[in-house]
Protein backbone atom coordinates (compact mmCIF):
# COMPACT_ATOMS: atom_id res chain seq x y z
CA UNK A 1 0.00 0.00 0.00
CA UNK A 2 1.41 3.33 -0.80
CA UNK A 3 1.04 6.35 0.92
CA UNK A 4 -1.40 9.17 -0.27
CA UNK A 5 0.04 11.93 2.25
CA UNK A 6 2.27 13.14 5.12
CA UNK A 7 1.38 15.01 7.36
CA UNK A 8 2.53 17.44 10.77
CA UNK A 9 0.60 17.46 13.59
CA UNK A 10 1.70 18.90 17.42
CA UNK A 11 0.50 16.59 20.76
CA UNK A 12 -2.26 19.29 21.02
CA UNK A 13 -3.60 19.76 17.50
CA UNK A 14 -6.75 18.80 16.05
CA UNK A 15 -6.97 18.97 12.06
CA UNK A 16 -9.38 18.25 9.06
CA UNK A 17 -7.44 17.17 5.94
CA UNK A 18 -9.45 16.67 2.84
CA UNK A 19 -8.76 13.76 0.59
CA UNK A 20 -10.50 14.00 -3.14
CA UNK A 21 -11.51 11.44 -5.08
CA UNK A 22 -12.98 13.04 -8.07
CA UNK A 23 -10.19 11.42 -10.11
CA UNK A 24 -10.36 7.87 -9.46
CA UNK A 25 -14.21 7.88 -9.17
CA UNK A 26 -16.42 6.53 -12.10
CA UNK A 27 -19.30 8.75 -13.92
CA UNK A 28 -22.09 8.81 -11.55
CA UNK A 29 -20.14 6.55 -8.79
CA UNK A 30 -20.03 8.13 -5.26
CA UNK A 31 -18.39 7.06 -1.45
CA UNK A 32 -20.67 5.31 0.46
CA UNK A 33 -18.84 4.37 3.01
CA UNK A 34 -14.98 5.98 4.55
CA UNK A 35 -13.27 4.04 7.63
CA UNK A 36 -10.12 5.07 9.18
CA UNK A 37 -7.85 2.95 11.65
CA UNK A 38 -4.94 4.79 13.52
CA UNK A 39 -1.88 2.22 14.52
CA UNK A 40 -0.61 2.66 17.19
CA UNK A 41 -3.88 4.29 18.11
CA UNK A 42 -2.21 6.96 19.68
CA UNK A 43 -4.13 9.79 18.26
CA UNK A 44 -8.03 10.12 17.85
CA UNK A 45 -9.25 9.90 13.83
CA UNK A 46 -12.25 10.36 12.12
CA UNK A 47 -13.47 9.56 8.30
CA UNK A 48 -16.72 11.48 7.19
CA UNK A 49 -17.93 11.73 3.34
CA UNK A 50 -18.94 14.99 1.73
CA UNK A 51 -22.16 15.66 1.10
CA UNK A 52 -21.32 15.54 -2.81
CA UNK A 53 -19.61 11.84 -2.19
CA UNK A 54 -16.07 12.66 -3.98
CA UNK A 55 -14.16 13.59 -0.68
CA UNK A 56 -13.38 12.27 2.84
CA UNK A 57 -12.98 14.59 5.26
CA UNK A 58 -9.76 12.98 8.29
CA UNK A 59 -9.74 14.40 11.17
CA UNK A 60 -6.88 13.87 13.35
CA UNK A 61 -5.97 14.58 16.87
CA UNK A 62 -4.87 15.52 19.32
CA UNK A 63 -2.68 13.07 20.69
CA UNK A 64 0.32 10.92 20.66
CA UNK A 65 4.02 12.22 21.93
CA UNK A 66 6.96 14.33 19.76
CA UNK A 67 8.80 11.67 17.75
CA UNK A 68 5.75 9.39 16.76
CA UNK A 69 4.88 8.21 13.60
CA UNK A 70 1.36 7.20 13.28
CA UNK A 71 0.22 5.32 10.22
CA UNK A 72 -3.71 5.79 9.14
CA UNK A 73 -5.16 3.06 6.94
CA UNK A 74 -8.29 4.31 4.73
CA UNK A 75 -10.73 2.44 3.23
CA UNK A 76 -13.30 3.86 1.08
CA UNK A 77 -16.17 1.80 -0.24
CA UNK A 78 -18.29 3.52 -3.54
CA UNK A 79 -21.72 2.92 -4.64
CA UNK A 80 -20.29 0.81 -7.53
CA UNK A 81 -18.79 -1.76 -5.18
CA UNK A 82 -15.47 -0.57 -5.24
CA UNK A 83 -13.15 -0.26 -2.57
CA UNK A 84 -9.91 1.67 -2.19
CA UNK A 85 -7.47 1.58 0.35
CA UNK A 86 -4.93 4.23 0.73
CA UNK A 87 -2.54 5.13 4.05
CA UNK A 88 -1.69 8.36 5.42
CA UNK A 89 0.79 9.48 8.14
CA UNK A 90 0.91 11.82 10.70
CA UNK A 91 4.37 12.35 11.84
CA UNK A 92 3.72 14.10 15.46
CA UNK A 93 6.07 17.23 16.31
CA UNK A 94 5.70 19.06 19.23
CA UNK A 95 5.55 23.35 17.98
CA UNK A 96 6.32 24.28 21.23
CA UNK A 97 9.16 22.07 22.69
Amino acid sequence: MATLATFVLSPKESKIYTIDYLAWLDTNETISLAGIVATPPDIAVAANVSTDGKSVFVTAGPGGVDGDEIDVELLVTTTSSQIKEDCIVFQIEDVCP
